[in-house]
């Protein structure tokens, strides 16, 4: 076995890793040809019934053009390149139709009117998944897609509730609005998942996690979820899987958005969402504000207390610039968060929050750049800026031992190159190159010498994958696919390794209704700087000496889906994981907390979704359950074959949706067994919880205005439960909320 190297860091100089990344802005400067006011607009509609297609993607192949049908199935794409085009129409149910060649040219306008056939569903993705260029992104039992109307059902509950409904994945929270929220994918830390916004990954280097606060829920199209570790195509941080949040394009002349709520715990909120949509230059621009006290009763040893110190104040400003020429497409995005709040101690702990503080501003910046090169080739590069400053407060602590005061300054700078080949219909190519420098300087503004002082990392990467639609099995398999994957990566001070990636698709052609995808990986997640360094106060400690974790992991996904409007859909999830050098925090003989590799660990278990049409287009329901058996293989006595802390066994979440216009409502229910919270399972767990949400939503048109007024009640029952151990949740939760938007065609 090859000897590994700890993970310590050598202090960082900036200077090489910005000449990297300015020398890449090369890549983005292409000659953007004149203006063109050639377009294409028509209508999609049903081939059986006639009736319009709302919600199907018209695509000009090889070209950024994109629209999405809407009322009565109508489209327009404007400013094509004059020549020769293909138009690819892609609707979920419905037979994927290319229609072509179409001549257009001069100032003229071609108008079409498509029909689609219905096809049985043949992808394993449980909701809509969008006309992606990539096709080896992950298995597709792996995967799922959230639309633009499952996050609209959702946009009153929060992000949180949305993710939850998806089997296998846990977000656990302190109690205290956004900040403190860890994303789970199979019992995993949230550092263990990669947390993209349109590509650029929004990962704290200093923990791993991700603030929720920092997407802007209303201006998302969709969220594509792999519920599996891919090194090979995303790199180190993908451990335990990819969320990936991908903003919306704007489909109307001009838009302005204002709306307002109220709520339980002193909560106000407030935002202004804008959209202009000129030709081929798009803006968007969104601000966001949001107060609560979070102070709240809870019960504890038979006796009511007062969560104190709770309180969250946040404020976001986000902004998207597009352009779009014939062959090119440019996006340049800002997102600008501050977040204070206070630092409410752990009941249990039985301590004085002495008036505890938190002051963290996120700035992230990001430039795309698309280039389709020609009609098999297209090229995709990324540079990404992300800063992340933290204050922590707590000098009026009497206490030396537990009193700090530190300021954590992290920045991660991010170049992605990605070229896509595809010379065939049935063949896709893809390599590309990544670089990516994380930057930690950690002040105690108390005790100098106790200051992490400066760290830096740098990660090399390239890689290599392909995706083959084996169309010479046609005539047993109605649909297949082979993808496989490679990715070479250097982390600055260990030996270069290859992680492999590889995974099948098929659809039996006497089985239409069934199809089955597997896939197996070996993946790897260097230490955050937490993990390695972490000096905030006297009660815990890093350890330079960590290595990464390693896994192999294979999958198997199975789908059922029989013709019929009201035919259930099923979806089924089984995964099993050989983990080495997991890295969890426990407390040591002097009752100080640090973290530390645990040799060997496992996981498997099974995630189950159903998905049934209770009224045609207007009412669905769907329940997901999961089952995670993850367990300690070390030699220790009082540790093996233990499951691992903060897991629950058991989860389950359902929910009912009905859309009646002017009405929207969704009830959404979540259960999650007890956890154990000591690596040889002793103690008191925490107990198992029930919870029940409800949202409603009432809108109408008055000419180019839009009214929505909307209530959403969260933790119906008022159940009592921890995610985490000694921080209590809220009980029941009330919003009301008014917006208003007009619209200019």
């Amino acid at each position: 076995m090859m000897q590994q190297t700890p993970c310590s860091i050598r202090s960082f100089t900036l200077s090489s890793g910005l000449a990297s990344i300015i020398l890449t802005v090369l890549f983005f400067w292409t000659i953007l040809p004149g203006q063109s006011t050639v377009r294409i607009k028509g209508f999609v509609i049903d081939g059986e019934n006639g009736e319009p297609v709302e919600g199907a993607m018209v695509t000009v192949l090889n070209t950024p053009f994109i629209a999405t049908t809407g009322e009565g199935g109508s489209f327009t794409i404007e400013n094509i390149p004059e020549g020769i085009c293909r138009l690819r129409i892609k609707h979920l149910g419905y037979r994927t139709q290319e229609i072509g060649p179409i001549t257009v040219s001069g100032e003229q306008t071609k108008s079409l009117t498509i029909r689609l056939d219905h096809q049985p569903i043949e992808t394993d993705s449980i909701l809509i998944v969008s006309d992606l260029p990539d096709r080896t992104a992950g298995s597709d039992g792996a995967k799922i897609v959230l639309n633009s109307e499952n996050i609209s059902f959702y946009k009153n509950l929060g992000m949180s509730e949305l993710l939850q409904q998806v089997g296998g994945i846990q977000v656990e929270s302190t109690g205290s609005g956004t900040n403190n929220v860890f994303i789970r994918i199979h019992g995993g830390s949230s550092s263990q998942v990669l947390v993209l916004l349109d590509g650029q990954r929004l990962n704290n280097p200093q923990t791993g996690s991700v603030d929720l606060g920092m997407i802007p829920i209303k201006s998302l199209q969709e969220i594509e979820i792999i519920r599996q570790g891919n090194t090979a195509i995303f790199g180190n941080n993908a451990f335990d899987g990819i969320i990936h949040f991908k903003t919306r394009k704007i489909d109307k002349a001009q838009s302005v958005s204002i709306g307002t709520s109220v709520g339980s715990f002193s909560s106000t909120a407030g935002e202004v969402i804008m959209d202009a949509n000129l030709s081929r230059l798009q803006i968007t621009g969104n601000y966001h504000q949001d107060y609560s006290s979070n102070h709240f009763q809870y019960p504890h040893e038979g006796e009511n207390y007062t969560r104190e110190n709770a309180w969250t104040r946040s404020r976001r400003v986000f902004g998207k610039v597009n352009f779009t020429s014939s062959r090119n497409s440019f996006d340049l995005l800002m997102n600008l968060h501050k977040n204070e709040f206070g630092l409410p101690s752990a009941f249990y702990e039985e301590m004085l929050h002495h008036g505890a503080r938190a002051l963290v501003q996120f700035v992230t910046m990001q430039l795309n750049h698309e280039w389709y090169a020609g009609p098999d080739l297209y090229v995709r590069n990324l540079i990404g800026y992300n800063a992340a400053d933290q204050f922590f407060n707590n000098e009026n602590d009497p206490s030396g031992f537990t009193r700090y005061k530190t300021e954590q300054i992290n920045r991660t700078y991010e170049f992605k190159s990605d070229i896509f080949y595809e010379p065939h219909q049935d063949v896709q190519f893809r390599s590309g190159i990544s670089y990516l420098q994380e930057q930690l300087n950690g002040k105690n503004l108390l005790y100098s010498e106790s200051s992490i002082g400066k760290k830096s990392r740098e990660t090399y990467s390239v890689f290599a994958a392909a995706d083959w639609k084996l169309s010479i099995l046609k005539t047993l398999l109605k649909a297949s696919s082979l993808r496989v994957a490679v990715r070479y990566e250097r982390y600055f001070n260990l030996r270069g390794s290859f992680y492999p990636y590889a995974g099948i698709s098929l659809v039996p052609k006497f089985l239409p209704f069934f199809s089955v995808s597997g896939s197996w990986a070996k993946v790897i997640r260097y230490p955050d700087f937490n993990s390695l360094f972490w000096k905030g106060d006297a009660r815990s400690s890093g350890n330079p000496e960590l290595l990464p974790e390693r896994k192999e992991q294979w999958n198997l996904g199975v789908r059922l889906k029989f013709p019929g409007d009201y035919s259930p859909v099923l979806n089924t999830y089984f995964y099993s994981e050989k983990i080495e050098d997991l890295i969890f925090w426990h407390r040591n003989v002097q009752g100080i907390w640090e973290p530390r590799n645990e040799e060997k660990t496992s996981r498997r278990g099974i995630d189950l979704q159903l998905n049934q049409a209770v009224w045609k287009e207007r009412v669905q329901w769907q329940i997901s359950y999961s089952y995670i058996d993850a367990r300690n293989k070390s030699d220790e006595p009082n540790r093996s074959d233990k499951r691992i802390v903060f897991i629950p066994e058991h989860t389950v979440s359902s929910s009912m949706t009905l859309r009646y216009n002017p009405l929207q409502l969704i009830v959404a229910y979540r259960y999650g067994s007890q956890r154990y919270v000591t690596a040889a399972n002793t103690g008191t767990p925490l107990d198992p919880y029930e919870i029940w949400d409800l949202s409603i939503i009432y809108g109408w048109t008055l000419s180019d205005f839009q009214l929505e007024f909307s209530t959403a009640f969260k933790n119906i029952t008022e159940r009592r439960y921890e995610l985490i151990r000694g921080y209590p949740m809220p009980g029941r939760q009330v919003q009301l909320s008014v917006a208003v938007k007009y619209n200019s065609f």
